[in-house]
Formats: structure tokens, C-alpha cells, sequence
């Protein structure tokens, strides 16, 4: 009878053993599958005249440096998070077309950090000098525009229908973020196509036409949210070119974007922590 009973509970001990492993394992599944991925930040700037503008009693340089600011503030914020060795995040600022000024272009470099490339005993120094790294050479960038003043406009519509957003900006396993700095009227010298009511470009004059769009592109494979900041016109020109952005945008298949207009760096930096964090 004695022999039974301590078989009986050896077995309920194994049992218990087996059952105990069993959820443990379960847990660090369920872990893992909530794991964040790392994400992959594009910020293209539009770099032309619209830099000499004002409005609520500030420079458009000192609003988009505020803009990047914030946007790393928030990487930092993911990546402390999460073990910072282990980081796999990725930013960087374009230009398009790219600037003929060499300093620029050089500094540009600067502005393009890709911590999955980066020793694990150096991750932690970089993330402590990334925001002073991008406001030392974003200030230089505008400063040294400012000075030369050749404003031939930004080409974001020939960054997309050209692919280079796809190529660029999207990464598998990445949640891909694409944030565009412009004031809403898309325009390069040598990118101008007009076919019908359809256009590669905004302008207070195709405003005025009813009906007016952007050319249609090839849509976006893989997922890419787009965040479009600093948008600076009359609000009945805002309305038109919100409502031309957004049905460009869905027409790409583009699932998650934000159209906002230009305001205080504080009010953009609660818009631009809440669509990063969601």
C-alpha cells in the first residue's frame, strides 16, 4: 500500500513538471510573437523656397528641425525601450533630386544612421549623439540654402512614380515610416507632365482647376505609412491639396497616412508622437 502511494505521487509530481514546462514555453511564444519590429524611418524634406517662409511667428527651418527632433526623440524612446544592443532600427533624411552643393551633400551623409550596421558596444554612444548629429547638419544644410537661394523645388512626385520610394523607403520586417516635409505645392523645374486634369505637381493655379489630381503611380508593395507634415496655404488651397494627397495616396495603396498643416512645433510634436507610437 505504501509502494502505491509514493508512485502515485511520483507521477503527479512528473505530471505537474511536464505541465508547468509546458505553459512556460507557451509564455515566451506568446513573448515573442508580441516582439515590436524595428523601424525604418525616410524623412524627405522639401528644400526649396518654401524654407524662406513664416508663419505663427517662426522659420520654416526652425519648425522642420523641431519635426526631426521630435521623430528622434521617439526612436529613442522605442529603442531604450528595448535593448538597445539588439537595436536593428534605421533613419534617414532625403533630398530629391540631390542638391549640387557638395557640403550638403556631404552632410546629408550624416543624416543616414543604420544601427543593424553598428558594433553592439557602439550602439549606446550613438544613440546618445544621434539628435545633435542631425540638428548640427540640418542647420548647415538650410543655412547654406539660404545663402545660395537656388530654388529648382522638390520632386516628390518623381521620387514616387520613379520607384525610388519603393526602393528606398520600404524594408521587409520593418515597419517602413515615410514622413514628408513640404508645404503642400509639389513642384520640380524639370519633372512637369500634364495630362488632362492630371499632374506631377501643385500649384495654386491647378488648384483652381476642377477636378484636379496628381498623376496616378504604381502602387506601393509592402506596407509604408506615410506622415505628411507642414503643409502651408490658405485653408480653402489645404482642403483642395489634403483631398489631392489623399486619393494619390489610396490610389498607391498606401493604408495608413496623415495629412497635417503647418502649426507650433509643440502642437506637430503630439500629432507626430501619437502616429509613430500607434
Amino acid at each position: 500500500m505504501t509502494k502505491n502511494i509514493i508512485w502515485t505521487i511520483f507521477i503527479v509530481c512528473i505530471t505537474c513538471v511536464y505541465s508547468c514546462g509546458g505553459n512556460k514555453t507557451d509564455a515566451t511564444d506568446d513573448v515573442a510573437t508580441e516582439q515590436v519590429k524595428p523601424w525604418n524611418i525616410s524623412i524627405l524634406c522639401d528644400l526649396s523656397d518654401r524654407i524662406t517662409k513664416e508663419s505663427t511667428g517662426m522659420s520654416q527651418v526652425e519648425k522642420d528641425i523641431a519635426v526631426v527632433s521630435e521623430i528622434i526623440r521617439v526612436l529613442k524612446d522605442k529603442i531604450l525601450k528595448n535593448k538597445i544592443t539588439q537595436s536593428e532600427d534605421k533613419i534617414k533624411l532625403y533630398f530629391y533630386p540631390s542638391p549640387s552643393d557638395n557640403s550638403i551633400n556631404m552632410k546629408s551623409k550624416q543624416l543616414d544612421i543604420d544601427f543593424s550596421k553598428i558594433e553592439k558596444g557602439k550602439k549606446r554612444k550613438v544613440l546618445q549623439t544621434i539628435d545633435s548629429i542631425f540638428k548640427e547638419s540640418l542647420t548647415h544644410i538650410y543655412k547654406t540654402s539660404l545663402e545660395e537661394k537656388k530654388w529648382i523645388g522638390c520632386d516628390i512626385f518623381g521620387f514616387f512614380d520613379t520607384g525610388k520610394v519603393q526602393r528606398y523607403c520600404v524594408k521587409d520586417g520593418y515597419r517602413n515610416i515615410l514622413v514628408i516635409l513640404s508645404d503642400g505645392f509639389i513642384f520640380h523645374k524639370d519633372n512637369k507632365i500634364k495630362n488632362g486634369n492630371k499632374y506631377s505637381y501643385i500649384l495654386p493655379q491647378t488648384l483652381n482647376v476642377p477636378n484636379s489630381e496628381l498623376i496616378s503611380c504604381n502602387p506601393i508593395v509592402g506596407d509604408l505609412d506615410i506622415l505628411f507634415l507642414e503643409i502651408n496655404a490658405n485653408p480653402s488651397q489645404s482642403k483642395r491639396i489634403n483631398k489631392i494627397l489623399s486619393k494619390w495616396f489610396d490610389e498607391m495603396n498606401i493604408k495608413k497616412y496623415l495629412i497635417e498643416g503647418t502649426d507650433l512645433p509643440s502642437n506637430t510634436q503630439v500629432i507626430i508622437s501619437s502616429f509613430l507610437k500607434e
